[in-house]
């Protein structure tokens, strides 16, 4: 395969799918010039939630050349070699969870040339554009275990349920979530069967600072919704002490769906729901949305879908089917 330097930029424009940009041409070493980033917008080029991760994936690579022009506007990357090793990123000041991160550079953990231990820090409740770091945790990390990254594990260390002053600095008390993945040459190959019946539901009801009732409030909503499936559900409840969490009052409630194979879930927190964010109001939202998620068939979710279809591609020569 030639190297990045030396084989010619592949030109787009537009910020639509930047993330999933960046991470394909890492993993093609492939160069790529963005062009027209919002360029009619009243705030044009690069937002900051973009440029962290522009940043977060300089970490991760080594020998990456990066440049954006004086108005921000158009990117230039060109990708290094994935290193490994620990990494640490803040991902607070950017205003997005952490899932919003992990989830895009999952592809990349496999293929360092050593074990990635990615530690980040920031919101870790989900939201309606990112998965939280507990659905990420009992989702994603299996689904790269399939494709032989054995031991591979998504760890909350810390939650933080929700961020209400941006400006505040929290580095030393933030959520932290820390992803650990072995380094394989290839990944094997996967044949997935048709999703079958769910034969459990599994989950976690947090409360961060604030009184514990609220999570138990939440996990019976959801209990009560599942109860007449006749699924076997269990929800546990998770408040957590002062020193386990960030200095901010937040509750959510994280849903899976398991059978023999793969799972899929929801999530729901007091940020991402619109009018009533009660607590029974989360647990409902949170066991309506698995449900629907399971009608809707496939092997996972659609949240994993794309993580899926690119860990496909990237495999052996041996075709993965789903």
């Amino acid at each position: 395969m030639s190297s990045s330097s030396t084989r010619p930029p592949l030109r787009l424009a537009g910020a639509r799918d930047l993330r999933s940009r960046l991470v394909l041409a890492t993993l093609a070493r492939r160069p790529v010039e963005i062009r027209r980033l919002r360029a009619d917008a009243e705030r044009p080029g690069l937002r900051g939630d973009e440029a962290s991760f522009v940043r977060l994936l300089d970490k991760l690579t080594s020998g990456s050349r990066i440049s954006i022009d004086e108005t921000g506007t158009t990117l230039r990357y060109s990708p290094g070699t994935l290193c490994g090793g620990s990494i640490e990123h803040d991902c607070g000041p950017s205003g997005r969870p952490i899932g919003w991160f992990l989830s895009a550079l999952l592809p990349l953990a496999p293929f360092g040339a050593k074990p990635l231990r990615l530690t980040l820090k920031g919101v870790t409740c989900g939201n309606d554009k990112a998965r939280s770091a507990d659905a990420l945790s009992k989702i994603a990390a299996p689904l790269l275990d399939k494709f032989g990254c054995k031991g591979c594990a998504i760890d909350v260390e810390r939650r933080e349920a929700v961020t209400r002053d941006k400006k505040r600095d929290w580095t030393k008390q933030a959520g932290s979530v820390v992803l650990r993945c072995p380094c394989v040459r290839t990944l094997d190959p996967v044949d997935l069967d048709a999703p079958s019946q769910t034969k459990r539901v599994r989950g976690v009801a947090y409360a961060t600072r604030c009184a514990p009732a609220l999570a138990n409030r939440c996990a019976a909503a959801a209990r009560e919704f599942l109860e007449p499936l006749h699924v076997d559900v269990r929800v546990a409840t998770d408040a957590s002490a002062q020193r386990d969490c960030a200095p901010v009052a937040g509750v959510g409630i994280v849903l899976i769906a398991e059978n023999d194979a793969l799972a899929r879930g929801a999530e729901r927190d007091a940020a991402s729901m619109e009018g009533d964010a009660s607590p029974e109001a989360l647990g409902e939202g949170a066991a309506r949305a698995l449900v629907a998620e399971v009608k809707s068939g496939g092997c996972v979710d659609a949240a994993t879908q794309p993580l899926l279809l690119t860990l496909m591609a990237c495999g052996a020569d041996d075709a993965s089917s789903c």
